[in-house]
């Protein structure tokens, strides 16, 4: 079912011949001294035909599917809103909706062409968070008071508490969406985002920035990598895309907090302070920052910190039982909590392996979940969202399995495992 990584290097490989290869050649009459020089042009490879390929992807035909019937069972075009389940159709909070538009966002990277994702893609952007944004807000906060901050609820119509983490995850959002189109009032949003997450930092506990406004949770710090992993991601990316070395500052203060307090010998990240568990989207988010740290320094330093992380992900988050054909993997049901939370550790993989080229065990153990997970599909077309995983989650309980972040979360790693298929075998797969 799965395509093979090597039956693909060939062809897209031919895709990196485009430029014509010139080849001289001399010739020398008789009885002259005059050298003449032919060139000539070697025809070019005809580039991969992708949409051919993703056609022939399980995972990619399965997440466009996915992604469409997800688009039909929770989004209102009239109310740019996305439901709570298939039953509720409630106004989401804004968290599981930044999942949703992430979703749509790994499809479009895709499947450009698909006027249904687009569509919805760009109505979210430009209208659907706008129901839990808040603007000119007083806050005051540990580091301060602050005044003019734009932000985004966590629910619609400014009810309920803000959380630094939701911020950030739009923040993301908005950073990639304005990467793809260059719409300048994407990278407005973001910067004000990044204005808002710094009303959460202080020095309490060394630094890092909080995760909701109530700056406790159960008497404990609530300063966890949920918050500043995908904060720094966000300060890293402006960075990058702006040249602004105030976010490069802060996107490193951030980094180096969440790896001096909260990172094992190992390279797994705990929740947070005081806080023992070690989920899925907390490694992904802490590899991606690794590998954005690297780029934009090529301290090798960093480099290493993600290929310690890369390898002991695997370990941390699956189980394997059995060789080759007749090997069965099943996922750890504690690192998963949501199919969301696997959709980042499989974004920072992906980001690892485009940072530094290799085969990936994490990869090769995902697919082998996925083609499990395929075989599940219900009657509403939704997948199982615990990916075939036994027992219950970290707080020994279930979510709801049509909840619109498990859906969103099964498409993103389903798209991520195509992308990984088709567009990145143009490198060398040697340990």
């Amino acid at each position: 079912m799965n395509l093979r990584i090597k039956s693909i290097l060939a062809l897209v490989l031919a895709g990196t011949m485009l430029l014509p290869t010139l080849m001289a050649c001399t010739k020398q009459e008789e009885g002259s001294t005059t050298t003449t020089t032919v060139t000539t042009t070697k025809p070019e490879e005809p580039a991969p035909d992708y949409a051919a390929l993703l056609a022939s992807n399980p995972y990619a035909k399965a997440a466009e599917t996915l992604m469409e019937e997800t688009i039909d069972n929770y989004y209102n075009k009239r109310t740019h809103t996305i439901r709570f389940t298939l039953t509720n159709g409630g106004t989401n909070y804004v968290w599981p909706v930044a999942a949703f538009v992430e979703a749509l966002c790994e499809s479009y990277v895709l499947f450009p062409e698909n006027k249904k994702i687009k569509d919805c893609y760009i109505d979210m952007l430009d209208h659907g968070f706008d129901k839990y944004k808040v603007t000119n807000a007083t806050l005051n906060t540990p580091a301060g008071r602050f005044t003019g901050i734009t932000y985004y609820n966590s629910s619609a119509g400014n009810k309920g508490d803000f959380y630094y983490d939701d911020n950030a995850w739009i923040c993301l959002r908005y950073l990639k969406a304005y990467e793809q189109f260059g719409k300048e009032d994407y990278l407005k949003r973001a910067k004000e985002i990044l204005e808002f997450l710094w009303t959460g930092y202080d020095d309490y506990q060394g630094g890092g920035i909080y995760w909701s406004k109530l700056y406790s949770d159960n008497g404990k710090s609530n300063k966890g990598v949920c918050t500043n992993g995908p904060a720094a991601i966000s300060h890293l990316w402006m960075y990058q895309l702006t040249g602004e070395e105030i976010y490069f500052e802060r996107g490193k203060l951030l980094y180096d907090w969440v790896n001096d307090t909260l990172r094992d010998g190992k390279g797994i990240y705990f929740a947070g302070v005081n806080d023992p568990w070690q989920p899925a989207y907390d490694q992904g988010t802490m590899l991606y920052a690794s590998c954005l740290m690297y780029e934009i320094t090529q301290d090798k330093a960093y480099l290493k910190l993600a290929t310690a992380s890369s390898r002991a992900i695997a370990n941390h988050m699956f189980s394997a039982t059995g060789t080759g054909e007749n090997m069965k993997v099943t996922m750890k049901r504690n690192p998963i909590y949501k199919a969301w939370c696997v959709g980042w550790s499989t974004r920072g993989i992906v980001k690892y392996v485009e940072t530094k080229p290799g085969k990936s065990t994490y990869m090769t153990l995902m697919k082998n979940v996925m083609d499990q997970t395929l075989l599940t599909k219900d009657k509403n077309g939704q997948y199982d969202p615990f990916f075939c995983s036994p027992g219950k989650d970290f707080w020994d309980k279930d979510y709801f399995d049509d909840d619109a972040m498990q859906p969103a979360g099964v498409v993103i790693v389903l798209q991520l495992i195509a992308y990984y298929d088709v567009y990145q075998m143009n490198i060398s797969y040697e340990e």
